[in-house]
């Protein structure tokens, strides 16, 4: 009843300072998705750079942003932070609004949980892919497909029962690598290093293809005897990397716009670049990667990665020693024993189906309102009495389960009752019910949950899409009694901004205005 069934929303960027990652993840699991029936709009601002023609290309249709407008006053960065966060919220809002999704996807660092609650429309499925578990998030699953995270290190970002998917295991990658995984690590055993890969991302704005490139050329002897550079045509430095490659003593191939990169990375004996997203398409294939860090968040991952001899550290790629530490670790990885040994450990860390892993997750988080039907009676008859939970109600259920299918059955009748049932990946898990008043401007929300699914924050999204549920049927406000000691059911409501109206012991009254 909440959104478009089989609607996603995705709002990622992509740019010359941004990078390519967060668009490809987001398209890459956009097309799993579409295998299983969903249709996903991607919003995306103009940046300089931007990939909204890659998106397009792919099938998908595209809302898009103009450049955010700029503060009339001067803020500071974290003022400036928020002004454009909430910027953003408006304009998404109001797509949204009109696509009413079922599930919205966020991809950006700059969008946190300030962002969701002014953005997505109440009742909607949030998942947020993310890497710097920096910030609080309004989700019910995020994503973090990093080596080395932790689960723990969102336990203060989170509300409970939001669901973790933590590591490489749930990793964004297109189906080509898992395919081509077999015959790649086939090919390393006993093989020697002979071919290098450079890729530090399509748009490569501080020209690191062309350094290492210049540096490797200027070694005697030659580290390797090939090298093949992967640059978007719109790079910055694309034509002066493309001109030292054409005067190269070595081959040195340059390409852009690649259209099967696992082939490629097939025929490569290592790979030098960011310790970003493109990493694990490399364990994949068992591909060792030379590692450098352009950002912080890019660290952690680095150094665990060479604490799994998955890959070798280079450090910040603006620091002065890059260099002298490639060099070693080429003439290390020049003994065929050693390379293969990389090889091996890379490919333990990724397998290559995290997007098919993320996508079966959405399906079995997907949450459906529905209406109520007598079938229904005898399961809500034991919810309520679940774990003592009817001591909350202030009127207990009391008679057999006969007196309350008899109840149940006139209270479907009833117009002025709307008895609805929520179900997990199709199975009914709890009931919310609105009574309404004589005008029909307000009513009475009471929710019950099965009690192995309480404590796992379903109650909050249910009652998210029972809101707008209520919105749509011309509801102004919304009000429920709660016993004081359910701390739970509270803390649910006033999450969804309920405000107390009225104490009356044991009972609390509370309201909110849709």
């Amino acid at each position: 009843m909440s959104g478009n069934s089989g609607v996603l929303v995705f709002r990622c960027d992509g740019s010359i300072s941004i990078g390519s990652g967060h668009m490809m993840r987001c398209i890459t699991l956009a097309e799993t998705l579409r295998n299983f029936g969903y249709r996903s709009h991607f919003i995306c601002r103009e940046l300089e750079g931007n990939l909204i023609s890659v998106v397009a290309e792919r099938g998908f249709e595209v809302h898009r942003l103009l450049l955010v407008p700029q503060p009339a006053i001067d803020l500071e960065s974290t003022q400036e932070e928020a002004f454009h966060e909430q910027a953003d919220a408006l304009e998404c809002r109001e797509i949204m609004k009109a696509i009413q999704p079922e599930r919205v996807i966020v991809d950006s660092y700059a969008l946190g949980s300030g962002w969701a609650k002014n953005a997505v429309p109440m009742g909607c499925d949030v998942l947020v892919i993310d890497d710097l578990a920096d910030r609080p998030l309004l989700c019910d699953i995020v994503l973090n497909q990093n080596f080395g995270r932790q689960v723990e290190e969102y336990d203060h970002l989170l509300s409970s029962g939001c669901k973790r998917l933590i590591g490489p295991l749930f990793a964004l990658i297109r189906p080509e690598f898992a395919q081509a995984r077999s015959r790649s690590l086939s090919r390393r055993r006993g093989q020697s290093l002979q071919h290098l890969l450079i890729a530090f991302g399509a748009t490569d704005p501080d020209n690191c293809s062309g350094k290492v490139l210049a540096y490797l050329l200027e070694q005697r002897p030659f580290l390797v005897q090939r090298i093949t550079i992967v640059l978007g045509a719109q790079a910055p430095h694309f034509a002066d990397v493309l001109q030292r490659a054409r005067t190269a003593p070595i081959p040195v191939d340059v390409l852009s716009g690649v259209a099967d990169m696992a082939e490629l990375l097939v025929g490569c004996d290592a790979a030098i670049g960011a310790a970003g997203t493109s990493v694990w398409e490399r364990c994949v294939l068992g591909v060792p990667s030379l590692l450098l860090t352009f950002a912080e968040n890019q660290r952690a991952g680095m150094i665990a990665l060479d604490a799994a001899y998955a890959g070798i550290a280079l450090g910040d790629a603006q620091a002065m020693d890059w260099q002298i530490k490639l060099r070693d670790a080429l003439t290390r990885l020049s003994d065929p024993d050693v390379l293969n040994f990389y090889s091996e450990r890379a490919s333990t860390i990724c397998e290559g189906v995290g997007a098919e892993r993320v996508a079966h997750v959405i399906m079995s988080q997907r949450l459906i309102l529905r209406d109520a039907t007598l079938d229904d009676a005898p399961a809500i008859w034991n919810w309520r009495r679940g774990g003592g939970a009817e001591r909350y109600y202030r009127s207990p259920q009391r008679g057999d389960i006969n007196a309350h299918i008899a109840w149940f059955r006139m209270a479907l009748e009833d117009r002025k009752r709307h008895l609805l049932i929520f179900e997990v990946d199709s199975v009914p898990v709890g009931h919310i019910r609105l009574d309404r008043s004589e005008d029909g401007q307000t009513a009475e929300v009471s929710i019950c949950i099965d009690l192995a699914h309480r404590g796992t924050g379903l109650g909050a999204r249910a009652l998210g899409k029972a809101l707008d549920f209520a919105q749509k049927q011309g509801i102004k406000a919304l009000y429920a009694e709660i016993h004081h000691d359910n701390f739970g059911s509270l803390k649910v409501f006033r999450g969804l901004q309920f405000d107390t109206v009225e104490e009356s012991t044991p009972f609390l009254r509370l309201r909110l205005v849709l």
